[in-house]
């Protein structure tokens, strides 16, 4: 996009390769690469613009020949004046640490469950394995990794998915859980190796400050 006003909206083409090629047949360093923009994309803007693009599915991104990440369809977006929820660092923080009591408490105080209905061991059960890409400085995202997550989360019998529908997501976070399932979807596709600690480290205040 090149300039919008209320009744004008001017674009141009974009060249390149689209994510969706990278996915089916990129180089290892291709998927590294365009795994680590991505990433860093999200994780950055809320920070840089004040914005999330709110629909990281493979159609909306190209790799351009000079190794940069060309970005389209900003038609879902989220304002964020404030950049990151502030306590979204801490949350994180606690799960990667395993710190179950302070993981508790702060998504209680962020409305995201009663305390009464979800208990502390319960909630670090549930969100453990979507925290291992903090605990090293590079995690591999594949495939197999994804479904297990979603067929232990889509299981009705589960723990993980009792502990799942006892959450309260209030309606403003409902975008950020769709941007950050996207994301981990196509570093998954992308079978990408990525610093996750290393750009939430950078993006997200109170994380690195934490523990």
């Amino acid at each position: 996009m090149l300039a919008a006003e209320d009744r004008v909206l001017v674009t141009r083409w974009v060249d390149g390769t689209p994510l969706s090629r990278v996915i089916a047949d990129g180089t290892r360093d291709d998927r590294d690469h365009a795994g680590a923009l991505l990433l860093r994309l999200l994780a950055s803007a809320p920070v840089r613009a004040r914005r999330l693009h709110g629909d990281p599915h493979p159609g909306n991104f190209r790799l351009l020949p000079d190794g940069r990440l060309a970005v389209l369809d900003f038609g879902a977006t989220e304002d964020m004046p404030h950049g990151w929820p502030a306590r979204l660092g801490p949350l994180l923080a606690a799960g990667r640490d395993g710190d179950a009591t302070a993981l508790h408490r702060i998504a209680a105080s962020a409305d995201l469950l009663r305390p009464d209905h979800v208990t502390a061991p319960a909630l670090l059960a549930l969100l453990d394995p979507y925290l291992e890409p903090l605990r090293s400085p590079t995690y591999r995202f594949t495939r197999a990794w994804l479904q297990d997550q979603t067929r232990r989360a889509s299981d009705p019998f589960s723990a993980a998915s009792r502990t799942q529908r006892r959450l309260t997501i209030p309606p403003r976070h409902l975008l950020l859980q769709r941007v950050a399932s996207g994301l981990v979807g196509v570093l998954c596709s992308l079978d990408a190796t990525v610093a996750v600690d290393t750009e939430v480290r950078h993006w997200l205040p109170g994380y690195a400050s934490a523990g």
